[in-house]
């Protein structure tokens, strides 16, 4: 299914972002967007094909989306940009000890989930003879207490058709 939407309200500063992407939070679903259709499109293949291994969220609609001004600083501003619809998952973050006060004991442990994370997915990967070069506790997130890959847009090198070499 290809979609066409527009998004108007200010993003700026309330989207998690890698270096191809960012992501918008729309109800229990996200959008993940980036600039090219090429880059969407390996993403999503990225995305499908760890899915049907257990080690990504399911990914839905691929679409198009236009960014209006709210977005300076992105580098999608007032463009049309390429998207596709995934799974929520939980994420690192950075603010969650603030936001939860936390005590850096309960922090620490929270910070260690994502570092375990990281390293089981990493593992799960290297027996399927993909590696995984931008592996940290950023990148990782959990679906239904399952850790899985949340960046499908990274330097995944395997045998497999899917990913990119």
């Amino acid at each position: 299914m290809q979609a066409t939407i527009e998004i108007s309200d200010c993003i700026r500063g309330k989207s998690p972002r890698g270096c191809q992407c960012f992501f918008v939070k729309l109800g229990n679903r996200g959008l993940k967007v980036y600039r090219t259709p090429e880059e969407r499109d390996q993403a999503y293949s990225n995305q499908v094909w760890l899915h049907s291994k257990g080690l990504a969220p399911r990914a839905y609609f691929k679409g198009k989306v236009l960014i209006k001004d709210c977005a300076v600083g992105h580098g999608f501003e007032d463009r049309e940009t390429y998207c596709y619809e995934s799974e929520l998952a939980e994420v690192f973050s950075w603010k969650y000890r603030k936001e939860n006060d936390l005590s850096y004991e309960d922090y620490a442990k929270y910070v260690d989930r994502f570092e375990d994370a990281s390293t089981e997915i990493k593992r799960k990967l290297r027996k399927l003879d993909i590696m995984w070069y931008d592996d940290g506790r950023c990148n990782v997130g959990f679906v239904d207490g399952q850790a899985v890959l949340i960046d499908t847009a990274d330097d995944l090198v395997g045998d497999s058709h899917h990913l990119r070499k």
